[in-house]
């Protein structure tokens, strides 16, 4: 006949063994820090600053991106593509998007990109989208009793890139 007991105090006292071992070791691993924190201290503060200054120094700086969405030249719109029905965006001078019924076209991230229509496209404004890319183009609701007017300021917000956030813009937004 087994003593469970005399079992019982025997897996009890393996268990202590074993956490006096882990703690222990934890004990050793945090001395070795110490020493490591102890030197760092030992620097002047005319070497610390140094230091300091070099690693803020050495860092790689950001690439700086202009703006997603720019201009769009004459040349850039395939013939015939505003003769029917069709809506642009535009900032000061500056051609940004045009759409038709068939999609759109801006020049985004420095190369001239076919949208497809995202969302429905007027006079309130409009959603194109594009591997990579998404315009999204909105202007105000009109009050109650206002005539529809077909343009007018809009906001703009271009996203779709995963590594960059959504930019926004205001520009002018006119459908013929």
């Amino acid at each position: 006949m087994i003593d469970t007991k005399m079992c019982r105090a025997g897996s009890i006292a393996a268990f202590k063994a074993r956490a006096a071992t882990v703690v222990c070791l934890l004990l050793l691993a945090a001395c070795g820090k110490a020493d490591d924190r102890a030197q760092a201290s030992d620097l002047s503060a005319n070497e610390l600053y140094n230091q300091i200054e070099d690693a803020r120094v050495s860092q790689p700086e950001q690439e700086s991106r202009g703006p997603r969405l720019d201009s769009l030249a004459e040349r850039d719109i395939p013939a015939g593509f505003t003769a029917g029905a069709h809506c642009s965006l535009r900032q000061s001078d500056r051609l940004l998007l045009v759409s038709n019924t068939s999609g759109g076209l801006a020049r985004i991230d420095g190369r001239v990109t076919r949208l497809r229509i995202g969302g429905p496209v007027g006079i309130s404004g409009g959603f194109f989208v594009a591997d990579g890319a998404s315009v999204s183009i909105g202007r105000a609701v009109r009050a109650p009793g206002q005539a529809n007017m077909s343009e007018g300021p809009a906001t703009v917000s271009v996203g779709g890139a995963p590594d960059r956030p959504i930019e926004k813009i205001e520009a002018e937004w006119a459908c013929r």
